[in-house]
């Protein structure tokens, strides 16, 4: 399960594809009636092709305002966008907000990234973690 923190322009198109690719999807944020607006097939976004792909892959997708559906998730990304202003200054205080507010919702082992952070946060065994999601390399073999 893959899981969405934010549900703004980057969240929702985010989450929408990875459903498009075939991953269960947690799409979360604290927003309680956008949360609700969004299971009803109700969008703050216009995007061309959004509503095709929203009937095609709705089943694969769970919008939700329970902090405690994040836990479900191997991998979590918080994407929120983030505002910049005229002279190209950024305000990371909402999403270090709800990045404060859920991490510790989340469970022992689970990925977190956020493109606002630049970095990779994981929660528990780094090696478990980095093995389980390693592409295989062309020095792999296999056994016979």
């Amino acid at each position: 399960m893959i899981g969405f923190v934010g549900l703004s322009h980057l969240g929702l198109n985010y989450s929408l594809a990875t459903a498009a690719k075939g991953f269960d999807v947690v799409a979360y944020d604290p927003d309680a009636m956008l949360t609700a607006r969004c299971a009803a097939g109700e969008f703050p976004i216009e995007e061309a092709g959004f509503g095709v792909l929203v009937a095609q892959h709705r089943a694969r997708i769970r919008y939700t305002s329970d902090e405690a559906a994040l836990a479900e998730c191997e991998l979590v990304f918080y994407s929120l966008d983030v505002r910049t202003n005229d002279r190209n200054e950024s305000d990371p205080g909402p999403i270090t907000a709800l990045i404060r507010a859920t991490a510790p919702k989340l469970s022992p082992g689970t990925i977190e990234s956020s493109s606002a952070r630049l970095r990779l946060v994981t929660r528990g065994s780094s090696e478990r973690n980095s093995a389980r999601f390693r592409p295989p390399t062309s020095t792999t073999r296999s056994r016979r």
